[in-house]
């Protein structure tokens, strides 16, 4: 097990929650080693496709096939990695906060989907306050509310964060 997924056990409160990180972190890494070779297979199989429809010999599905490897090969991979991320926060607190900050990601590659990064600030319960900073991809305002998990108290443990959504759902009175 690697320091990251060590950090969370850590975290986790209960023992069921532990032994599910563990087996979802033995899980990402098989999908992900299946995965890229399902990529591999993806490419020789691109290839030999190609080869067949030039030779005028491919069947009519063979693309299709050729698609179906690749995303049986990673679907699982992202869908572990999902359920990974839900529960190392699983044992987490759950927190309401307002947006401090509002930044547009610098290093988007995409000029039609654009990111922004936010800080959030809550107050705990306990007292005092904690900042977290997420990224999120719908345009938000300072002031927004945002709900969120996160599993320490620290507050300026900044990425101890898992973005639930905003308060209001509504995007109409955000934009």
């Amino acid at each position: 097990m690697n320091t990251k997924h060590e950090q969370w056990l850590a975290h986790a409160r209960t023992p069921e929650t532990r032994t599910r990180i563990r087996r979802l972190a033995v899980l990402e890494r098989i999908f992900h080693v299946l995965g890229v070779i399902g990529v591999c297979a993806f490419i020789v199989m691109l290839a030999a496709s190609w080869y067949l429809t030039i030779s005028g010999e491919s069947p009519w599905w063979i693309w299709f096939l050729d698609i179906g490897v690749l995303l049986a090969s990673i679907f699982p991979y992202f869908l572990t990695l999902a359920r990974l991320e839900t529960a190392m926060y699983a044992d987490g607190e759950e927190s309401v906060g307002t947006i401090t900050s509002v930044v547009l990601d610098p290093h988007n590659v995409s000029d039609s989907e654009t990111t922004y990064h936010i800080t959030i600030t809550a107050e705990h319960p306990e007292g005092g306050h904690i900042r977290r900073v997420t990224s999120v991809p719908t345009k938000p305002r300072r002031g927004d509310r945002v709900r969120f998990r996160h599993n320490t108290r620290k507050p300026d443990d900044l990425h101890d964060i898992l973005y639930i959504g905003f308060e209001d759902n509504d995007p109409e009175t955000r934009s």
